[in-house]
């Protein structure tokens, strides 16, 4: 069970994309921004539950929010590398690619253009796990409107709902057995008059959100016994650290679909490292945040390839 608290409501479903997109590993140890997702802006990062939170100055903030979600894995696989393969449209791009590349020879401003288009439409890296299987049942509470100097009391406020919210979920009470909250009907939705002073009153937005499962269930228990009941509602939670390169897997597993597999994956080597920066090597969750923002600056400065660079990460995409 962990929790993660937020300048915004915008940041906290940023956060919950990302996790759903990328998975828990890569999402959890993201500093930055990758390219398609937003991680970093607005997005205060802080550890789980039982540790101390981690948080920026509020003197500023209006808004607050906080969310709580178990992350329940069921069933799991790992790739070997012999066993990604790329999907017939990445296969067909690059057999033209290297068409194009021996007409042009190596000259570093077409081979840049036509793999950013590559990277952007199929990325640049595949994941070989380990894969993670079944859901992420999520509780957010939220408030905004609020003054700058009511921070530290609303952020009080709003956990202690949040916390109730939760508590009642687990009992498999419905949303508006909340406590001693005062909560509107929805199973899924609720809202909470609190004080925030003697003059002024504050509406805390509370909701349950799932990833994976039967939807539009009322609590936890519920929800549970429906997603181990219907395998087909079980999505990718976790995607694992370890991503191999699409040089990597032609070289391992299409040697025979191209003319010179080793000049199609130097080449796809070449760009990457001028695209980002970064180590041709194969990358890890911790690596990429950085290697993003790296690629954008270099674009910045160098327009060989006509617009930023958006070649980014999309797992499983290759494979």
């Amino acid at each position: 069970l962990e929790r993660k608290e937020f300048s915004s409501s915008k940041a906290e479903s940023t956060f919950r994309k990302s996790m759903e997109q990328l998975g828990f590993s890569i999402s959890i140890s993201a500093k930055a921004m990758f390219w398609g997702v937003h991680l970093g802006a607005g997005v205060d990062h802080s550890k789980s539950s039982q540790s101390q939170d981690t948080h920026q100055s509020h003197s500023e903030q209006s808004n607050f929010c906080a969310t709580m979600y178990q992350y329940i894995p069921l069933a799991s696989c790992y790739f070997q590398k012999h066993q990604l393969r790329l999907s017939d449209a990445a296969l067909r791009e690059l057999q033209d690619m290297e068409k194009l590349l021996a007409l042009t020879g190596e000259d570093k401003p077409t081979l840049l253009k036509v793999c950013e288009s590559f990277f952007s439409r199929f990325g640049s890296h595949a994941n070989q796990g380990p894969i993670h299987i079944w859901g992420i049942f999520w509780w957010k509470a939220s408030t905004e409107g609020f003054r700058a100097e009511q921070w530290e009391e609303m952020k009080r406020q709003t956990c202690e709902a949040l916390n109730s919210f939760v508590r009642a979920s687990f009992r498999g009470f419905r949303a508006n057995a909340v406590g001693a909250v005062d909560v509107s009907k929805s199973s899924s939705q609720a809202s909470v008059q609190r004080s925030a002073s003697k003059s002024s009153h504050t509406a805390i937005q509370l909701c349950m959100v799932n990833t994976g499962g039967p939807p539009d269930t009322a609590s936890l228990p519920q929800w549970k016994t429906g997603l181990v009941s219907d395998n087909t509602t079980w999505r990718v939670i976790d995607r694992g650290f370890q991503l191999i390169p699409v040089w990597d897997i032609i070289l391992c597993s299409h040697s025979r679909d191209f003319q010179s597999v080793t000049q199609m994956s130097r080449a796809l080597r070449a760009a990457y490292k001028a695209l980002t920066n970064q180590s041709i090597g194969t990358a890890f969750g911790e690596e990429l945040g950085s290697a993003v923002q790296e690629a954008k600056e270099f674009q910045e400065l160098t327009p060989a390839c006509g617009s930023t660079c958006a070649c980014r990460t999309k797992p499983c995409r290759t494979s």
